[in-house]
């Protein structure tokens, strides 16, 4: 027993060095552990935490949302947002160019078939303008309507009742008469309201035009917000150094980024 535990006194001087070793590297992974953590949690707090958009790239994508170019602004993106705001001026400006063209050739051909129809003043109704470009007296279109009621309600299987009641919601009576005083008159209506009908068409398809440009633009911009700039603004963010005196042979590379 005696010359056992002697053999293992003389034992741990050559086993402290390894142990030493250990306890250093131990020391080491501990200190790094706690230095990234560290920097996880501030760089969290500096972005919000979470996966979210940081405050930059949020802010870009609000304010293209309610301008296009005013995120690439922020981002101190100069030419893009020039080509931003030009675009949208663009939009907003045939915006207000069709919806003028609509307005006043509506009134042209409200005039048209007061003047050549004998509509009377006052009326609005839009299907009733529709009808005026297909049919050329107002005794024309209800006898199309009583076809109609005829098809819709066979004498087979309704009353007579059914197919009245019909006739006389969709008729027209002496209050809504009508008539070209040509077929060629007729002819040049239609032309005439197609023309607002397309100058309406076109302000719609503006709007989507500028729905499409906003939601580019906030995505450009927020995009830009997040790339973290030059590549040489990363490059400095790179630590490297050397393990210290008494610590283990190793080469420590650190990267840091913020968003």
């Amino acid at each position: 027993m005696t010359a056992r535990l002697f053999a293992i006194l003389l034992a741990l001087p050559l086993l402290a060095p390894d142990a030493r070793a250990s306890d250093l590297d131990s020391h080491f992974r501990r200190a790094s552990r706690a230095e990234s953590d560290a920097r996880f949690e501030s760089s969290a707090t500096e972005s919000g935490g979470g996966t979210s958009l940081s405050p930059s790239r949020r802010k870009a994508f609000l304010l293209s949302a309610l301008l296009p170019g005013l995120g690439q602004r922020a981002n101190g993106s100069e030419l893009r947002s020039k080509a931003f705001f030009g675009l949208e001026a663009m939009i907003w400006t045939s915006f207000i160019v069709f919806k003028i063209q609509e307005h006043n050739r509506t009134d042209d051909f409200e005039e048209y078939a007061r003047a050549y129809a004998g509509v009377p003043e006052g009326e609005e109704e839009t299907e009733y303008y529709r009808i005026l470009t297909i049919f050329n007296s107002v005794e024309e279109y209800n006898e199309a309507v009583r076809i109609e009621a005829r098809a819709l309600y066979p004498i087979s299987r309704y009353p007579q009742e059914t197919r009245d009641a019909y006739y006389a919601e969709n008729a027209y009576g002496p209050d809504r008469s009508f008539r070209w005083r040509t077929n060629q008159n007729r002819l040049e209506y239609r032309l005439i309201r197609n023309d607002a009908l397309n100058s309406g068409r076109r302000a719609d398809y503006v709007l989507v035009a500028a729905v499409v440009n906003r939601a580019i633009s906030a995505v450009e911009a927020a995009r830009a917000a997040g790339s973290g700039g030059k590549l040489a603004e990363a490059v400095t963010h790179l630590r490297a150094s050397a393990s210290g005196e008494g610590e283990p042979a190793m080469l420590r590379l650190g990267v840091g980024t913020r968003f």
